[in-house]
């Protein structure tokens, strides 16, 4: 049997779509592990700011920005509504 699966088709994310995604996803088994004292559920992102700056720029463009070059903290401009 051949799989017909097309595994190159994209799948189109809404900012609220990859919002809820990424909030069901921040854990604190998921944190950075050199701050992971500092995760909690009243602030949930934290310790996740490269995979979540790397995610939301995969999805919609725009730029990677590094926001603090001493704790690496990265983020992501999105694009100027067309």
């Amino acid at each position: 049997m051949t799989d017909t699966t097309d595994t190159t088709a994209a799948t189109t994310w809404s900012l609220l779509e990859l919002d809820a995604a990424l909030r069901a996803a921040w854990a604190a088994d998921t944190t950075s592990p050199d701050g992971s004292e500092r995760w909690s559920p009243d602030n949930p992102a934290w310790g996740h700011c490269d995979i979540t700056a790397l995610l939301v720029n995969d999805v919609f463009g725009g730029d990677l920005v590094l926001r603090d070059r001493v704790a690496a903290h990265l983020g992501a401009e999105l694009p100027a509504p067309a």
